[in-house]
């Protein structure tokens, strides 16, 4: 639940208590129904209540994401082959699995799995490059991408062919 919430209340310009107070507000049904007894729970239990949108955000997290979800988008993400998708599909995809993640690993682990699941012919193309980035990768395997696609169309319109 938090990234779309974080980013309306960070445009805002809300600390994390006013956050939390409309982020409350905001609980319909059975989330509503869940931090009431969350927080019936917690006063039986001597806990102090819960008024930080930080806090609440890792109650829903326990809450509501599945245990097995984040290996299984950890599994998706090292498994992810382009096989039939452009580069374009595919930069979105991976962009999509790593952002579903929240993977902190380092910028060279992370062009190197991109480079992994790229089509081969065009992975060991963009690896002749000079690149730094996950950005800069992207940009040249589109690069590549197009070439082999203009390749593929002067070659239909050849002499032997007409």
């Amino acid at each position: 639940m938090g990234t779309s919430l974080d980013q309306i209340f960070e445009a805002k310009g809300h600390d994390d208590a006013k956050s939390f107070k409309i982020a409350n507000l905001k609980l319909t049904r059975y989330a509503s129904l869940w931090f009431e007894n969350l927080e019936n729970q917690r006063a039986r239990d001597g806990k102090r209540k819960i008024n930080s949108w930080e806090k609440l955000k890792t109650h829903m997290n326990r809450k509501f994401i599945p245990k097995g979800y984040k290996q299984h988008t950890y599994n998706q993400m090292f498994s992810l082959k382009q096989n039939n998708l452009s580069v374009s599909e595919y930069m979105r995809e991976f962009e999509q699995l790593l952002l579903r993640s929240s993977s902190h690993e380092l910028q060279e682990q992370t062009v190197a799995r991109f480079l992994n699941g790229l089509n081969p012919l065009f992975a060991k193309k963009v690896e002749i490059q000079t690149y730094f980035t996950l950005d800069d990768v992207c940009m040249i395997a589109l690069k590549v991408e197009k070439q082999k696609k203009k390749r593929r169309f002067s070659l239909s319109l050849s002499p032997k062919t007409l």
